[in-house]
């Protein structure tokens, strides 16, 4: 197990289980969602007619990251397939044996 895989459980001391490569992207996808639509709704006018003031941001912000779950649950973007490819591979490498190096006759 590489640096990449270890990830440590600060209460054990031990390492914790491993998400799998899909559940990990599917969590960068609706993190990156959620981010596009926070940013979105930054560029949205504020009338002043309905102004909730901070109220109204934290359940946007909630609905957001509803949202960019659900969306991520589904398939979402397409993202996290490709990211999850991409991570079995990657572990896939890392636990194939490294090749043998030619040894050297003695004389």
């Amino acid at each position: 197990m590489n640096t990449i895989d270890t990830i440590i459980s600060p209460a054990a001391g031990r390492p914790a289980k491993l998400p799998t490569a899909r559940e990990a992207a599917s969590k960068f996808e609706s993190l990156l969602v959620s981010q596009m639509l926070n940013a979105m709704n930054n560029t949205v006018e504020k009338s002043g007619l309905l102004d909730g003031g901070s109220a109204e941001e934290t359940y946007r912000e909630m609905l957001n990251q509803a949202l960019s779950d659900e969306l991520a649950r589904r398939g979402g973007l397409g993202l996290a397939e490709q990211i999850a490819k991409r991570i079995d591979e990657y572990r896939a490498v890392q636990a194939a044996p490294a090749p043998h190096a030619p040894k050297a006759h003695s004389q």
